[in-house]
């Protein structure tokens, strides 16, 4: 019977993990990437479908299917306004997570910060002239 070398918790982490533990970026959801790339498709194939059937006397049910176009083409707006709105939500999500770390920085970094600026330079652009 054989012995393990290293125990369970002194094994070093894979690439994957150190990458997922250190990564400082906030990922983009899938649902995200799918709909940004099957709205154009609904959109051409909506714009086509209610381009078709432009002149709208020329067959029975000419009516409906611009209007199945339409419902097409709108779902594809859909889709794109929808990604976007996710894309927009994980650029907020990022900014307060950058936020987040820099005030989370150790407090012996910030106290050396603050003290090569010194006291006096604070106060310096509060107009200490007396034109407060």
């Amino acid at each position: 019977m054989t012995t393990p070398s290293a125990a369970p918790d002194d094994r070093t982490p894979s690439a994957a993990e150190a990458a997922g533990e250190a990564s400082p970026r906030v990922r983009l959801p899938g649902v995200a990437t799918a709909l940004l790339v099957i709205s154009p498709v609904f959109l051409f194939f909506g714009g086509v479908h209610f381009m078709a059937t432009g002149p709208r006397g020329y067959f029975d049910n000419a009516q409906n299917q611009a209007v199945v176009g339409l419902v097409i083409f709108g779902v594809g707006v859909g889709f794109l306004l929808a990604g976007l709105v996710l894309v927009g939500v994980r650029a907020i999500a990022q900014q307060q997570l950058d936020l987040l770390r820099s005030m989370m920085r150790p407090s012996g970094a910030r106290a050396l910060e603050q003290d090569t600026a010194g006291p006096s330079s604070a106060r310096l652009g509060r107009g200490e002239g007396g034109a407060s």
